[in-house]
């Protein structure tokens, strides 16, 4: 009788404790996510409607967790790059490994698809920049969902030793990304390490809807971005990227129109997209949906995902600006198809490319990835279909996924 009481007082609960007038309005602009998603999530987690709250709690425990955060920089790292300065980000080839026949292992030699712990351990500043991606954006989206401002609090504080405090900020660029002892202090393809920051820049935006970010914070934070976006456009390793020919290309698309689009550039932001029709889609994928320069790795399932994830990206920001991804198709080519061609294993198709640790295995591991991409191409493309395709994953209620991508299409009763 206590439990059912307790179910029935839930929802009268949660609105208790919200703001009801704690939305995002127009002059919220997030770029990845959709504001009008957002607060419908929020008004059906004040509904107490089950297909959210799970997802919700866990996004609460996880936040809770990250109030007891330290400080994150990247300044204390034991290795000192090239420079002399920690400020500088560092970090080293994931592929690349010493030599066995070489008494100190150099130069190092390449293993595709096989990672170098070194890569993502404390001699790398990769592990501090994601795990402070994903902290603030914990933190954000529990302050938006739950009107909880400790939450925004510690997200700014940590924002701001990140990347404005003079003695622990990061300096905005990447020249000595994805290093390799031996061979060479940088590279371009290793700006595909900050491709997540456009997670950051969605939830400094929903910070900005708090008493916690200020004018001040998010000055300092557009001109973080903006010398950032120089740096990528300008320098030898920024303009290797932008003319990378696989994801790396793709994932520079996404990393400047977010930060163009941030700092109020949206002019850039258009040129890109628009560049993107032709130089990404049309050139990354072929009339069948296969991605050849993916399906050519070792992993060729994981890099196909990661690549088509990258379009969708821009496909989102581009719808804020006008331009439409999803639908484009120039003789075939055409995202849709890649999406369809994804679909192969889970009907039962061979995948005849190589992928290290097994196809079945990737698609169990990241089933959130995949339903990420079969819910943002029902919505897309008001295709059930993709929707009803989630049932062959491994799924729990507890995705964060859940509660930014809600479905907006309706669902027949079966797969036609």
């Amino acid at each position: 009788m206590q439990k059912r009481l307790f179910v029935l007082l839930f929802p009268l609960m949660f609105l208790n404790c919200f703001q009801t007038d704690s939305v995002l309005d127009k002059n919220c602009k997030t770029f990845r996510l959709d504001p009008s998603d957002l607060n419908y999530v929020k008004e059906r987690i004040v509904a107490a409607d089950p297909e959210y709250i799970p997802a919700f709690n866990a996004l609460l425990a996880d936040a809770d967790a990250a109030l007891s955060c330290p400080d994150l920089t990247i300044i204390n790292k034991s290795i000192v790059p090239p420079s002399g300065d920690k400020h500088d980000f560092m970090s080293y080839g994931p592929y690349w490994w010493p030599d066995p026949e070489k008494p100190d292992g150099l130069p190092f030699i390449r293993r595709d698809g096989e990672v170098n712990p070194a890569s993502i351990d404390s001699r790398s500043d990769a592990p501090t920049l994601n795990k402070l991606i994903n902290t603030v954006e914990t933190l954000a989206l529990a302050a938006f969902f739950s009107d909880k401002d400790v939450y925004a609090e510690k997200a700014s504080h940590l924002l701001r030793v990140f990347f404005l405090d003079d003695s622990t900020r990061m300096n905005p660029h990447l020249e000595f990304g994805q290093a390799i002892p031996g061979r060479v202090t940088g590279r371009g393809i290793g700006i595909i390490g900050t491709r997540n920051l456009m997670n950051c820049i969605d939830a400094i935006c929903i910070l900005k809807t708090t008493p916690a970010w200020t004018a001040k914070d998010d000055t300092g934070m557009q001109a973080w971005f903006k010398d950032y976006l120089d740096w990528l456009i300008n320098s030898e390793k920024g303009k290797d990227e932008h003319y990378y020919f696989n994801n790396h290309g793709t994932w520079w698309d996404v990393q400047a129109v977010s930060m163009a689009l941030y700092t109020g550039q949206d002019s850039l932001a258009i040129a890109i997209l628009e560049d993107a029709k032709e130089c990404r889609i049309a050139k990354h994928i072929e009339p069948d949906g296969g991605q050849p320069h993916e399906l050519d790795r070792t992993k060729s399932y994981s890099y196909s995902v990661m690549n088509l994830r990258g379009m969708f990206e821009l496909a989102s920001m581009g719808d804020k600006v006008g331009v439409d991804l999803w639908n484009y198709s120039q003789d075939g080519h055409s995202m849709r198809k890649a999406m369809d061609y994804l679909l192969r294993p889970l009907n039962g198709e061979p995948w005849e490319f190589e992928q290290l640790g097994g196809i079945e295995h990737y698609i169990d591991t990241n089933a959130e990835g995949l339903f990420l991409l079969l819910r943002r191409s029902a919505n897309a493309w008001d295709a059930p279909y993709y929707e009803q395709m989630t049932g062959k994953l491994k799924l729990n209620k507890e995705m964060r996924t859940r509660l930014l991508f809600p479905l907006k299409t309706s669902m027949p009763e079966q797969l036609d």
